[in-house]
């Protein structure tokens, strides 16, 4: 762990010459902005905010995202996609400058990087979403000072209409002994958890007590999906309706070979592997019940699609958690997601529109429909779709399951064929209705404004009495 006694509170652009270029770390800037399981968009927003107000500001900077990073996030899925994503939104839909091609940053060529750029300081956190990427940025940390180069923490930052002001960390002498002191056990302890995460990247995942799936053959039947749907869809796509059907395709067909599987396997293995964890999962889903969760999962797609952002911002707010016999099926959807994107990234040969990429999914949609079709279809509120979110659902569907060579599956309607619940019952509520506050002028009597402003006055908008005293009493 680095200790950081000579931690000050300043604003990091206008207090510095020297800080005209610097370097935002990709990583910390996810941890930064990592917000709940709610539309992606939601996030990409986050992000965006944050880099836009060193824009505006005048900042000149650059993203770096290191490779290896990636591998600690292979035991978390949903942060794995979010990671990915947002590395490709950066580079396809801004024009920030975004540097993804070094390993880490003990790298040889990462030093001579810092050498010829030389930025004033580096953006970083202190802390990771789990122990192994926090260990992983102390290292950071300790080699950047090390470096001569100051350090900005990510977290605690705070912004006014002229400056930015965020906890800034002066590299010393003494960080420089630090880290030559212990330079060969802090090389040690990076190649350990380097190899202990390759090693875990190659493993066999188990979703439930008998039914396990190995992620490189995941990474097949997504380049194998990837070349029918480009035959399917030659002239290509919008990267949510492409992106919907893959994950669903590939999801279906994988969960139908460990179906298989686990019915000619007499013995039952079971390897123990922390990172799931699984407690009283029982036996699954079974596979109508899985068609059924991915048939939602596309009609939500049509209806993120369709419906503005003004709609989508008035759904009601969902905090069920997917029950225990659904969470494990849905993390692995979660590693069909991070395939999916990054194979659809290097489809040179296939015209995709990325415009979207911000918006592939919307949870809190999915989990609206979810909980619609268990709670309020069953007693009898009939959901009229419309035509055009019809037509896409349906053809959504069917794609899907063409690929995934699934179509006895069932046809697109009726959405729900199976009465098993995938929410925990839990309270829901709207989202609270605010009224929007009366404006206008506080009535006076004053000859001067009178003569001055003559008739214009009655034209001119003031509260009413009432409003004015509750006005008064609130203030007060």
């Amino acid at each position: 762990m680095v200790v950081l006694p000579m931690t000050q509170y300043s604003s990091i652009l206008n207090d510095f010459v020297e800080s005209e270029f610097f370097v935002i770390d990709g990583d910390s800037l996810l941890v930064r902005c990592m917000c709940t399981q709610g539309p992606f968009l939601s996030f990409i927003y986050t992000v965006e905010c944050f880099l836009n107000d060193f824009i505006q500001k005048g900042a000149r900077f650059i993203i770096v995202f290191f490779k290896d990073v990636e591998q600690m996030y292979f035991s978390q899925p949903y942060l794995l996609f979010l990671r990915t994503m947002l590395i490709q939104h950066l580079d396809r839909n801004t024009d920030l400058i975004l540097h993804t091609e070094f390993s880490n940053c003990l790298s040889p060529e990462w030093q001579i990087f810092l050498k010829e750029s030389y930025p004033y300081f580096m953006v970083i956190s202190d802390m990771g979403l789990t122990s192994i990427q926090t260990d992983y940025l102390n290292i950071f940390l300790s080699h950047t000072l090390s470096k001569k180069i100051n350090v900005v923490l990510a977290l605690g930052e705070e912004s006014d209409i002229l400056r930015i002001h965020a906890y800034h960390v002066q590299s010393m002498y003494g960080h420089k002994v630090f880290f030559t002191v212990y330079e060969k056990d802090i090389l040690r302890a990076w190649e350990t958890m380097l190899k202990h995460l390759t090693e875990f990247k190659d493993a066999e995942l188990f979703l439930y007590k008998h039914l396990k799936f190995n992620v490189r053959m995941m990474q097949e039947e997504v380049c194998q999906a990837i070349s029918l749907l480009k035959d399917l869809w030659p002239e290509g796509s919008d990267i949510r309706c492409a992106f919907c059907v893959l994950t669903c395709a590939v999801g279906l067909k994988i969960y139908k070979s460990m179906l298989e599987k686990a019915k000619v396997t007499d013995e039952i293995k079971r390897e123990p592997l922390e990172q799931w964890n699984e407690k009283d999962t029982g036996e699954g889903l079974t596979m109508d019940e899985v068609a059924d969760l991915c048939r939602i999962q596309c009609l939500s797609v049509a209806f993120l699609c369709s419906l503005p952002l003004s709609q989508r911002a008035q759904i009601r707010i969902i905090k069920s958690c997917w029950t225990v016999q659904v969470f494990p099926f849905i993390k692995m959807l979660q590693r069909c997601d991070y395939l999916v994107l990054k194979y659809l990234n290097v489809a040179n040969d296939w015209k995709l529109d990325f415009t979207y990429l911000a918006d592939l999914r919307d949870n809190f949609l999915w989990k609206n429909l979810v909980c619609y079709y268990e709670l309020e279809y069953c007693a009898g509120l009939k959901l009229e779709l419309g035509k055009d979110i019809q037509n896409c659902y349906q053809y959504l569907w069917n794609t899907a399951t063409t690929i995934a060579g699934l179509c006895d599956l069932g046809e697109a309607f009726p959405v729900r064929n199976t009465p098993k619940l995938f929410l925990q019952q839990t309270e829901i509520t709207d989202k609270e209705c605010t009224d929007v506050p009366s404006f206008g002028l506080i009535p006076i009597k004053s000859d001067i404004v009178e003569d001055y402003a003559g008739t214009i006055l009655e034209d001119l908008s003031f509260l009413s009495r009432y409003i004015y005293f509750h006005f008064e009493y609130w203030y007060l």
